[in-house]
């Protein structure tokens, strides 16, 4: 169970890490990084499910573990996708104000 908890976090770091690098390389704004983490959040999840099936021992508990961790990881990337828009669309909105005054 460590394991996968070890490697879900390392997978979200990765993946939340990632608009801030296109945003310094490629200057993307905030919230098409969002869609996109949004899109390929489920795809992760599943893709962990189906190694954390293959990385644990045949007991039942370990299956229901690496099932929901990879349920949870999927679950938190699309969440975190999510989040980007919505701060991307809301500073946006904030910097057209700021502008027009």
């Amino acid at each position: 169970m460590a394991l996968l908890m070890v490697i879900s976090l390392a997978v979200l770091i990765l993946i939340n890490w990632i608009p801030y690098a296109f945003k310094k390389k490629f200057n993307t704004r905030y919230w098409v990084s969002g869609i996109v983490i949004t899109m390929i959040g489920p795809t992760i999840g599943y893709v962990a499910i189906r190694i954390f099936f293959h990385l644990i021992t045949n007991d039942e508990q370990q299956a229901y573990d690496a099932y929901f961790t990879g349920f949870g990881l999927g679950l938190l990337i699309t969440l975190s996708g999510i989040i980007y828009i919505l701060a991307g669309i809301v500073s946006t909105i904030k910097k057209n104000r700021h502008v027009s005054q």
